[in-house]
């Protein structure tokens, strides 16, 4: 008996956990194209510091002064302390630099 209600508790954990991701999912989805409709009217616009991804002068030097001096992981943290972009975004750009 117990074992089957503990079996039923760890099944109904799992369906949760599943609605919860593909609901995380969704939502990110969303979020990917909501940022591509504003880097299109960024762009349409002629602002594109408007832009998802738009990262101004004064920040873009200091982050090739950063990776220059061989500095690339605290160029990251610099770039995703200003963005709030994810590891692997800020990654990226740098190394792009």
């Amino acid at each position: 008996m117990v074992y089957r209600i503990i079996a039923y508790l760890v099944s109904a954990f799992v369906a949760c956990l599943t609605v919860l991701y593909l609901r995380q999912r969704s939502l990110q989805q969303q979020v990917e194209q909501l940022r591509a409709c504003v880097d299109r009217l960024a762009d349409s616009s002629g602002h594109p510091e408007y832009r998802t991804d738009y990262i101004c002068e004064i920040l873009r030097n200091e982050l090739a002064l950063l990776k220059q001096s061989g500095q690339d992981v605290e160029a990251v943290k610099r770039l995703r302390e200003q963005t709030g972009w994810s590891l692997l975004e800020a990654k990226r750009y740098i190394d792009r630099l």
